[in-house]
Parts: structure tokens; C-alpha cells; sequence
């Protein structure tokens, strides 16, 4: 049998990931023993399905309770404003066609489809 190089020593701060609250948790940890010598905390990502053995065994004792209660998922608000960026960007292309027309008939200096009023 394998030994697994990586001994868990302090985790902080673990946060669900996902909105299903099922597939991974971001922690901070610190690995004692690690391979390469390093001591500092290390942002880690445990996952039930991690090819590792100690991001699995991480993540069932995250899950277990064993450092503390597990933080909710929270959207990251990046993903709210692209999200909201590309609601806005489907909104104007839906509408440009009737932006130009406007632009080329008083470029053409033909009474308007729409007044000002409606245009704005």
C-alpha cells in the first residue's frame, strides 16, 4: 500500500463551492509533512471524487464536522455582473436593428418611424 505524503494539519475557513452544497469545499490548510517542505497555508479545493486520498479524506471530515461548521455557497459577485453584462448585451442586440433604422432615416433626412419621444 501507498502511503499519502500529504498529513492534514490546520484547516480554516472551509466554504462550499457549489450551490448544491455537494461537490466541493474551499478550505485553507496546512500540510506538515509536505513533499516539498512547504509549512505556509495552502487555499485547497476537497472534492468526494479528488484522485487523491487526502483531498477525500479531507472532504469527509469537512463534511463531518470535524473543523467546524461549513460556510454557504455564495455566488461570486463576478459571475452576478457577467451574468447581469450579458443579460443587458442580449437586450441591446435585441433592440439595435431599431437604433439603426432610426440613425438611417435621419441620416437620410426622411421623416422618422419613431418620434423622439418614443425613441428614447
Amino acid at each position: 500500500m501507498i502511503r499519502d505524503p500529504y498529513e492534514i494539519g490546520t484547516v480554516t475557513n472551509p466554504q462550499w463551492m457549489d450551490p448544491e452544497q455537494k461537490q466541493c469545499i474551499r478550505c485553507t490548510v496546512t500540510f506538515p509533512n509536505h513533499p516539498m517542505g512547504i509549512t505556509e497555508p495552502q487555499v485547497f479545493f476537497a472534492m468526494p471524487t479528488d484522485v487523491e486520498a487526502h483531498g477525500r479524506a479531507l472532504f469527509a471530515r469537512l463534511v463531518a464536522g470535524e473543523f467546524g461548521p461549513i460556510a454557504s455557497y455564495v455566488e461570486d459577485m463576478e459571475v452576478i455582473a457577467a451574468q447581469a453584462r450579458e443579460q443587458r448585451d442580449e437586450r441591446l442586440a435585441a433592440t439595435q436593428w431599431l437604433v439603426d433604422r432610426h440613425r438611417d432615416e435621419q441620416d437620410a433626412g426622411v421623416p422618422t418611424t419613431l418620434d423622439a419621444s418614443t425613441f428614447k
